[in-house]
């Protein structure tokens, strides 16, 4: 079973963006607040080494995907993090859309 959350800040234009089109897409997920989930946030920045919001994480089983947004060309594409952990970065919060859209089934 696949699980999809998104971290994101409430002052982010962009995180409310990206939340209207993943609902308007139909997709289910959990929003999480980083400053409500700081410890997560915390582990998942320095994880990822970005703190660039939002970051989606879809995990299934033992595998755990991060796609997340990186305003200046950093830490951009995808790169293997360890055996069960992608990270995918994108400029912009289309191709955000458009790789959770290619990794979840529906």
């Amino acid at each position: 079973m696949q699980i999809l959350k998104v971290l994101y800040l409430k002052s982010c234009d962009l995180c409310k963006k990206y939340k209207d089109i993943l609902d308007s897409k139909k997709i289910i997920y959990i929003a999480l607040d980083a400053d409500s989930n700081e410890d997560y946030a915390d582990h998942v920045e320095e994880l990822l080494g970005v703190n660039h919001y939002p970051i989606t994480v879809i995990e299934e089983g033992k595998e755990t995907t991060f796609i997340y947004n990186t305003d200046n060309g950093t830490k951009l594409g995808s790169r293997r993090l360890a055996a069960n952990i992608v990270a995918i970065g994108c400029l912009d919060v289309d191709l955000m859309v458009q790789n959770v859209l290619s990794l979840i089934k529906k």
